[in-house]
C-alpha cells in the first residue's frame, strides 16, 4: 500500500489496513532507484529504506546475512546493506564507502549536477536470487526519507505480509477500493515479480498435466 506523497502517520494507516482478515503484519518503507558507484564501477540498484525494528515482521531477508544484520542500519549514519553479487561487482566489502547517485539533479551556480550521497557498507546478504543479490540495497528508512527531502518520520507506504501469498491480488484489489479516497494505491508481488509468478503458474500447470 503506497502513496505518491509522503505518508505522515503510517501507524494510523497500519491500524486501518490491519483490519483485513488476510493481513498478518505490516512494515513501512521508502523506495527509490539509482546508481551505486565505487572506483570505476557503476551498478543500477533498487534502494529500499526500511525500519530495522519492523522489517523482520514482513521479510525473511534477516536470515540470509553473511555479515552484519538489519540492526546494523542506524538512523543518521547512512549505512547500507548490499547483496553479495552487488558487492562483488562493485569491488567493495564491509566498511567501504559507495556513492549513491539519485535520479535527480541539484541546481547550483555552476550548473546542473546529479544528486549524490556517500554510504558506508555495513553488511552483506545472500538470498540466492540474482535479482535480489545483485540489484537490491537496504538503508535506514529515515535516511531514505531525507534523500527524498521529506521529514525523517515520513514513509512512502506499507509492505504487507499475508496468510496466503496467492491471495495477494484479491487483497490488493479490496484494499485499493477501500483506500482510493486517501490518495493511496496498492500493488502485489504478482505484478512486481511477474516472472516468478509466471514460473510458479507454469510449474503448477505442468504438475497437473503430469498427474
Amino acid at each position: 500500500v503506497q502513496s505518491f506523497k509522503p505518508i505522515r502517520d503510517w501507524r494510523m494507516l497500519a491500524e486501518q489496513v490491519g483490519q483485513h482478515a488476510h493481513v498478518q503484519a505490516m512494515a513501512p518503507f521508502v523506495q527509490t532507484q539509482g546508481m551505486l558507484s565505487h572506483d570505476d564501477q557503476i551498478l543500477p540498484v533498487l534502494v529500499d529504506g526500511i525500519d530495522p525494528a519492523e522489517e523482520g515482521k514482513v521479510s525473511v531477508i534477516g536470515n540470509y546475512f553473511r555479515e552484519g544484520s538489519l540492526q546494523s542500519l542506524k538512523a543518521g549514519e547512512f549505512g547500507m546493506l548490499l547483496g553479495t553479487l552487488a558487492a562483488e561487482r562493485l569491488g567493495v566489502k564491509v566498511g567501504d564507502k559507495v556513492t549513491f547517485i539519485l535520479p535527480d539533479v541539484a541546481v547550483t551556480p555552476a550548473g546542473l549536477f546529479p544528486r549524490m550521497k556517500r554510504f558506508t557498507v555495513v553488511g552483506l546478504f545472500k538470498v540466492g536470487a540474482g535479482e535480489i543479490d545483485a540489484g537490491l540495497a537496504l538503508i535506514n528508512i529515515s535516511d531514505a526519507a531525507r534523500l527524498q527531502r521529506w521529514q525523517a518520520s515520513d514513509v512512502q507506504g506499507l509492505r504487507l505480509k499475508l496468510d496466503d501469498l496467492f491471495q495477494a491480488p484479491q487483497v490488493a484489489w479490496e484494499l485499493g477500493r477501500q483506500l482510493q479516497d486517501q490518495d493511496l494505491f496498492t500493488r502485489d508481488w504478482t505484478r512486481s515479480h511477474g516472472n516468478l509468478y509466471r514460473a510458479i503458474g507454469m510449474q503448477k500447470a505442468m504438475i497437473g498435466l503430469l498427474l
